[in-house]
């Protein structure tokens, strides 16, 4: 039962848990170790000191960064760049929202101020669904801090961020991009179809006030014919853009697949070649080896020769 004390009590445990949680998936991220510049913090009950027990904050935090500004008093202040930062909130329902702050400098920021990763009303999720929003931190992370590299995983996910998820402008929240094509696709059918269907109404009733008794049966049925197949077009249109949309999921879903199994691949031949590197390493150190014995029984050998010439000669 997911009532408002459970929701309560499962944030409660998941943020004694954060700590060990995301440090855990950090550890485990290769991407995170090309982030060591910024200081990496996990904050239960926020960054201002921790008194916020409905928040939880994960985030790359400051660095100065070349370049200074000078103040009117002469004092220098360093210029800085942060990191993104993974919040958890839960309101005062009990659902938790979650959401990604970009990354930036004092003289370059995105376009967006946040995005809405995720609504969970259902808190016993919460820490499976934390390894999922892991990789949409990493990938963020990449994409928008200003000293890094992002590769085509991390700019799709990102582009799928900010397409199928609500993302705050200019503090105005807009809905996922992908829902507000579909509605105007279902709106642009719907208007075309209702004005087909006006239409017919119109020439209908013109020509039963000119005509009126000389309107036939079979007329009305023409009639009703006609707005019966426009309402069954507009059905089936509206059918056809849910399957696309059906279909758009399902592509994302196999691009993912593909993308997180080459990711899988790519660290697969790093490790294969770092231990190939080894095995080389350990095989050039053994032949150092030998050849190190070698000179020493050679030199062993020609020092016993020497001796013995020179007792002999005695």
């Amino acid at each position: 039962m997911n009532s408002h004390h459970n929701k309560i009590e499962n944030f409660t445990k998941f943020k004694e848990n954060s700590k060990v949680l995301f440090q855990q998936l950090a550890d485990n991220d290769e991407n995170h170790q090309s982030f060591t510049s910024y200081p990496f913090r996990i904050a239960p009950g926020g960054r201002e000191g921790g008194r916020n027990t409905k928040l939880i904050e994960v985030f790359y935090g400051k660095k100065a960064i070349s370049g200074s500004m000078k103040e009117n008093d002469g004092t220098t202040i360093l210029k800085n760049a942060h990191g993104v930062t993974l919040s958890y909130l839960q309101l005062d329902n009990g659902d938790i929202m979650c959401t990604l702050y970009p990354a930036g400098s004092d003289n370059f920021k995105q376009l967006e101020n946040f995005i809405i990763l995720d609504y969970l009303t259902n808190t016993f999720q919460l820490e499976k669904k934390a390894k999922q929003h892991w990789k949409s931190f990493i990938a963020y992370m990449e994409y928008t801090a200003i000293d890094t590299s992002p590769k085509l995983w991390h700019k799709y996910k990102v582009w799928l961020l900010k397409h199928f998820k609500e993302v705050l402008y200019d503090n105005k929240v807009q809905e996922a991009q992908y829902k507000a094509f579909i509605k105007q696709l279902i709106t642009y059918v719907m208007t075309v179809g209702l004005s087909g269907f006006l239409l017919i109404m119109f020439t209908f009733f013109y020509d039963s006030s000119k005509e009126q008794s000389n309107i036939s049966n079979e007329k009305i049925q023409k009639y009703m014919s006609q707005l019966n197949n426009d309402f069954d077009d507009i059905s089936n249109n509206i059918k056809v853009l849910i399957d696309i949309e059906k279909k758009l999921l399902s592509i994302n879903q196999l691009i993912k697949d593909n993308l997180e199994s080459q990711k899988a691949i790519e660290n697969n031949n790093t490790k294969s070649l770092n231990n190939n590197f080894d095995n080389l390493s350990n095989n050039i150190q053994a032949l150092i080896d030998i050849e190190t014995k070698i000179k020493n029984q050679l030199m062993k050998g020609s020092a016993e020769k020497q001796k013995n010439i020179k007792d002999n000669r005695e």
